[in-house]
């Protein structure tokens, strides 16, 4: 009997020591969910994903362009805010935080054409940096301004200027 009560009361202390982790890991989980300090002026972006319509201007060499993208918005690990973007063309995952040390807002993003945008900014809303190129290898100044619309819509205009061609960019995102 003894063997039996030894077996029941280590297998309910290991029952008990799982169910303290599995709450311990969904309370961090939940906790991980959420933006804080100067991250929370991206915290509208979280929740269901958006639907957003890209509008491309006509260049001498290049047609106007208009495309739509879905995209989420998850907490990465950092306090940082991971950006999702999927449309017919390409996908890509941006990321943006906040360096404490220079009170700046930063992001870096990069797609599956190999375009990598490295920005930085004062304000958290409009960001500069460099812009590259994936498929002509060209670099660009870029600018990139977000502004929040209302809670259900944001949008985004993105400005790169090279020494041959630029490129414009405008989003509308809706959920």
């Amino acid at each position: 009997m003894a063997p039996l009560r030894r077996l029941w009361s280590t297998t309910f202390f290991l029952f008990a020591v799982l169910a303290v982790f599995l709450v311990s890991i969904s309370h961090a989980r939940a906790a991980d969910s959420l933006l804080s300090g100067k991250m929370t002026v991206y915290s509208y972006l979280l929740g269901p994903a958006w639907s957003c319509s890209l509008k491309t201007p006509a260049e001498p060499r290049h047609p106007s362009e208009t495309s739509t993208a879905l995209v989420s918005y998850s907490v990465a690990l950092g306090n940082i805010l991971h950006e999702h973007g999927v449309s017919k063309d390409s996908v890509g995952d941006a990321y943006y935080g906040f360096d404490s040390k220079s009170h700046k807002f930063w992001q870096g993003s990069v797609n599956s054409k190999g375009t990598h945008l490295m920005l930085e900014s004062q304000s958290g809303t409009a960001f500069h940096g460099l812009f590259i190129d994936g498929m002509t290898g060209g670099v660009f100044r870029a600018t990139t301004v977000m502004r929040k619309t209302t809670n259900r819509q944001f949008g985004s205009h993105l400005i790169a200027f090279g020494k041959v061609h630029s490129l414009v960019e405008d989003a509308v995102c809706t959920r």
